[in-house]
């Protein structure tokens, strides 16, 4: 009968690259710390997955964890030069901070439905954000997000409050269906062309000053 793993570590593995559990539904814990040259983790469907914690894992460059409905902790603090998060799925995390991965490129939390704080300042190279369906988020800030280019959070229903203020390089912002949002500042993006707003039925203050290359409202 095939073999049922609940447990992987890697102590030792100094050379290990890249490790896949993709599927793993049995696989409970997951250390790795010690591979100090890992560059790729999938971690992709490992539904009995609680905590995964790669925190000072500097080589770290893609890191996969869609699907782990299970994930209630995800540390990447130190992941220095992280490019590529996918957290879409992980429907029982709460809390993701991706603060001083400050070479993070594209974060994905789509369906995250648990989500209620999201850390992204300090993630200067941030240039793609994700975070439609993450129902139970209520407040999200991207000031400082220097590079930041597309922010979708469509259908964040819980959604208060929404800065965005400063990030000249923002070209796409999407609120569709963040019913709940009442504050949406944009003020010194002066790069935003479109603006998706339909459905954000509670909006009351919106705030659009400097944004001289707004086409569509």
């Amino acid at each position: 009968s095939p073999t049922t793993v609940s447990s992987l570590t890697v102590p030792g593995a100094t050379s290990l690259n890249t490790l896949n559990t993709t599927g793993a539904s049995t696989l409970a814990s997951l250390g790795v710390s010690g591979a100090t040259s890992l560059n790729t983790l999938s971690a992709s469907g490992t539904s009995n997955l609680t905590t995964l914690d790669v925190s000072g894992a500097t080589t770290l460059n893609t890191l996969s964890a869609s699907g782990a409905t299970s994930l209630t902790t995800l540390g990447v603090s130190g992941t220095s030069n992280l490019t590529t998060l996918n957290a879409s799925g992980t429907s029982t995390l709460t809390t993701l901070d991706v603060t001083g991965s400050t070479n993070l490129n594209t974060l994905t939390a789509t369906g995250s439905t648990s989500l209620n704080s999201l850390g992204v300042s300090g993630a200067t190279n941030l240039n793609a954000l994700t975070a439609t369906g993450t129902t139970s988020l209520t407040t999200l800030s991207v000031s400082g997000t220097s590079n930041l280019t597309t922010l979708n959070v469509s259908g964040t229903t819980s959604l208060t409050t929404l800065n965005a203020s400063g990030t000249s390089t923002l070209t796409t912002l999407d609120v569709t269906g963040s019913s709940n949002l009442t504050t949406l500042g944009v003020s010194g993006s002066t790069n935003l062309a479109t603006l998706g707003v339909s459905g954000a039925t509670s909006l009351n203050s919106l705030g659009v000053s400097g944004t001289s290359n707004l086409t569509t409202l």
